[in-house]
This record gives C-alpha cells, structure tokens and sequence, in this order.
C-alpha cells in the first residue's frame, strides 16, 4: 500500500504482482531483528531510534505550530 500512495499507481500494482511470486519463507520469525541488535552491541552504538525514517518530515515551523498534539 505505501508504494500506491508514495510512488504512484504502477509502482503499486507491480509491488503486489511481485509480493504474489516471492518466495515465501515457511517459518517466520524475527531472527533478523536479534542480529541486527547484536551488530549494534557488537560495534557500541546505542539503540535510540525505534523504527526506520521512511519519509522526512517536510513540514515548516508555521505548519507545526498549528499541529494538534493528541497523543
């Protein structure tokens, strides 16, 4: 669903032909994740963000100052 609203209708519609013929993994764990924390452990780097950034946020100090803080 990101790639339809980030990069536009046929991006969308080849990642979902895509996702039907990838192999898929018959256990599903999160394995990756514990390395990854690991590497981080390994090299002493402090786990501060939680989540990657996916889009930078754009918006200038006038749009923020009317922002609504509901959490």
């Amino acid at each position: 669903m990101l790639d339809t609203q980030v990069f536009g209708k046929i991006a969308g519609i080849n990642a979902g032909k895509y996702a039907k013929r990838a192999k898929k993994s018959k256990k599903l764990n999160l394995k990756h994740v514990e390395n990854y924390i690991n590497e981080l452990k390994k090299a002493k780097i402090k786990e501060e963000r939680r989540a990657p950034l996916l889009l930078p946020d754009y918006r200038e100090k006038n749009v923020l100052s009317r922002a609504i803080d509901i959490l």
